[in-house]
């Protein structure tokens, strides 16, 4: 756990802001079994650890915005960088970067974004860690007792956007449809007309009113 971040990283090299000495910033190395076929069920189980640990100390708004960021009520809480080793075509090990925003009172004027700190009085990171591990442990081992529907499901149940229609900014196009949900390789599915269409991230975005 890192107390003071001067290079925190976020998706595709982008930059993690974190406040010094007050935001909750972890890494975890776990060891999971990963098949090319449902490599993003991991990526599930872990986001929903995630979700568990903000709505306990938030309330019911939590969401899941694809493919890493957790909100609350619309407005950006946390994020989530997955790193995979590998030795030859075996998969070493999994670095689990979670940043969580605790701090009360600095986000106000951030569009976006809000905090933990700003809806539980007197937050502790140590308080917000230990929750975090405990609901990690749960949905690790859901993972790894294969238990993916119930997985599915849930990460369905918590997807931002879900039912509704959402705009993806490609690289040379935007692509309009309605969120039916995303697959086990971590691509978004939606539905446009009444055709279902698949979109990796990298090449594409959720497009919002505001920057996440």
């Amino acid at each position: 756990m890192a107390y003071e971040q001067t290079a925190g990283r976020g998706q595709r090299g982008n930059l993690w802001q974190k406040v010094s000495q007050e935001d909750l910033a972890v890494s975890f190395v776990l060891f999971p079994h990963i098949d090319d076929s449902n490599a993003f069920l991991f990526n599930k189980a872990i986001t929903l650890a995630m979700c568990d640990t903000v709505k306990f100390f938030t309330g019911p708004k939590v969401r899941i915005k694809w493919p890493n960021d957790i909100l609350y009520d619309g407005e950006k809480i946390g994020g989530l960088l997955i790193e995979l080793t590998w030795q030859a075509d075996r998969l070493k090990h999994a670095v689990v970067g979670i940043g969580l925003n605790l701090a009360s009172g600095v986000y106000k004027d951030w569009v976006g974004v809000t905090s933990i700190g700003d809806r539980y009085e007197e937050v502790l990171r140590e308080e917000v860690f230990n929750k975090l591990c405990d609901c990690l442990s749960y949905w690790y081992q859901l993972y790894k007792d294969s238990a993916f529907d119930e997985i599915r499901s849930t990460y369905s149940d918590r997807l931002f956007m879900k039912d509704q229609e959402v705009k993806l900014e490609g690289w040379s196009e935007t692509i309009s449809g309605k969120l039916e949900y995303v697959n086990d390789q971590g691509a978004i599915v939606l539905k446009i007309g009444s055709e279902l269409s698949t979109y990796i991230h990298g090449p594409y975005r959720m497009a919002l009113n505001y920057p996440l």
